[in-house]
């Protein structure tokens, strides 16, 4: 399993933190890994908007008629 070391983090934060998992009965760490994993998927509109910046940064390599393919092969001869 990975690691991640958060730096430079106001101690006033941590604290709360502290007190959150205290109050929850569980560690810090426990209390941390559990809001990354609840946290970590995407909503609905991130994943659309990945997937239109992935379209946009590949519309250039996208042919959308194999009759363009064709006729690129044939001119390259």
């Amino acid at each position: 399993m990975g690691q991640v070391i958060i730096r430079n983090l106001d101690d006033r934060i941590i604290e709360l933190w502290k007190a959150k998992a205290d109050f929850e009965g569980t560690s810090l760490e426990q209390t941390l890994r559990d809001l990354l994993i609840r946290e970590a998927p995407l909503a609905p509109d991130q994943k659309l908007a990945m997937l239109k910046a992935f379209r946009e940064s590949n519309r250039r390599a996208q042919i959308s008629d194999s009759v363009d393919l064709i006729r690129e092969d044939r001119d390259a001869r």
